[in-house]
């Protein structure tokens, strides 16, 4: 009995030495993997050292500001989301902001400037969702709208709409985008612009702007006098687009101005009648 009790206890001093063994190791791995941890963490080469901002020039000091790195400067404590939160909520629906990593110490910030769907007659841009922003870049050409709200919660319920439907017109016949001048509606007529040529006015009535839209092109393409001269295409109709010279608009066009465009018009004839079956 007494020296089965003595084995007993041979292998359980064994297997406690092994454990103290075991824990040892574990312990010292551990410590060398919290070191070298922290010692990743706080080595120069993992700090930021370069923000690289990409986007128009008078953004750049402004956006440094919000994404040059704080404190340590340390990569593990650079808040990616953080910053790319801070740039947007200043430049707000004047631009698309990215944050990125870049090896092996870097941050590039690419600042898309908003390409505006519509100008405001005040010179605010409207964004193809209807957002309102003041720009402070050089944009690209759009139609103006002329809104007709006047306080600023209408005029962003109104900016909303009108950027939809022009964005059925542009389905209609893309070349609308860069070619017309004005966008506006009124409740008569509905929704009408101005061509590029600031002489041709198309009504476009409140539905199936796209398909009115795309017929008002077709007849555009024409080498017509009457549509170089300056006119009105309505195409409130059913299939049918009726056609009204604008005999003062005419007058006064110099004939070497008409005989420039002619080249220029939009092209498939479509009949034009004064049966009116819509609106």
């Amino acid at each position: 009995m007494s020296s089965l009790v003595r084995r007993t206890r041979l292998f359980v001093d064994g297997v406690d030495h092994w454990m103290n063994g075991k824990r040892m190791w574990l312990i010292s791995g551990n410590i060398l993997v919290i070191g070298l941890l922290v010692f990743i963490l706080n080595y120069p080469l993992m700090k930021v050292s370069i923000v690289n901002i990409e986007g128009p020039e008078m953004w750049h000091h402004r956006a440094m500001d919000i994404a040059a790195p704080v404190g340590d400067s340390n990569l593990f404590h650079y808040d990616f989301e953080q910053v790319g939160r801070r740039l947007q909520a200043a430049f707000g629906a004047r631009a698309q902001c990215d944050v990125q990593y870049v090896v092996p110490r870097g941050v590039s910030v690419v600042l898309t400037p908003t390409d505006p769907s519509l100008w405001t007659v005040a010179g605010r841009g409207v964004r193809a969702d209807g957002a309102l922003f003041a720009t402070e870049a050089d944009m690209p050409p759009s139609p103006i709208w002329r809104q007709t709200a006047r306080r600023d919660q209408h005029v962003q319920t109104e900016a909303h709409l009108a950027a939809g439907v022009w964005s059925e017109v542009v389905d209609g016949d893309a070349r609308f985008e860069h070619g017309a001048s004005e966008w506006m509606r009124d409740a008569q007529r509905g929704w009408t612009m101005l061509a590029g040529n600031g002489q041709t006015r198309i009504i476009l009535g409140w539905n199936n702007i796209e398909k009115r839209a795309a017929a008002a092109a077709r007849l555009l393409e024409q080498r017509d006098s009457t549509l170089l001269s300056g006119c009105t295409i309505d195409a409130r109709f059913d299939g049918r687009l009726i056609v009204r010279p604008d005999r003062r608009t005419a007058a006064v066009q110099p004939a070497a101005q008409v005989r420039q465009r002619d080249g220029e018009t939009m092209a498939l004839h479509l009949p034009v009648s004064t049966h009116r079956q819509g609106g």
